[in-house]
């Protein structure tokens, strides 16, 4: 098998952003790839929240804010299938989130990557189950 390279996950990444809430109010975008200083089998991902605000018909940015947030490791997305499972979980959970929890939340407070490192946890749906508790962000559900 062939060794997975960071390309392959800004790829995979880019091809599962923005993520945007039901009434397209907030989303989060995949911004870059960040070398982690730290680990260097970390993935490490620039992400940006952005909140819409509508005044007379316009859509205006009320709020933006962009950090560096850790998306596990390299390990995690060798098992690319598991990684997507994950990644498609995030968008589902985080588009039935209250909006206006999501626009006081850092991008940090809604990637959770720890999720990853359940190894009963295999697809998608237990990702959306393993998302959705209120330590992580079953709080941002409103």
């Amino acid at each position: 098998m062939e060794p997975m390279k960071i390309e392959d996950w800004i790829e995979t990444m880019s091809a599962h952003f923005p993520i945007v809430v039901a009434d397209e109010s907030w989303q989060l975008d995949f911004v870059a790839q960040e070398p982690s200083e730290y680990e260097p089998r970390a993935l490490q991902a620039v992400l940006r929240s952005i909140t819409w605000d509508e005044f007379d018909g316009q859509r205006m940015v009320r709020d933006i804010k962009e950090q560096s947030v850790a998306f596990g490791r390299l390990e995690h997305f060798e098992l690319r299938d598991r990684y997507v499972a994950y990644l498609r979980a995030l968008k589902r959970v985080l588009a039935g989130c209250d909006p206006d929890e999501l626009t006081m939340s850092m991008p940090s407070d809604c990637v959770h990557a720890e999720v990853l490192d359940l190894v009963s946890v295999r697809d998608e749906d237990g990702f959306v189950a393993a998302l959705s508790t209120p330590g992580r962000l079953g709080a941002l559900r409103g």
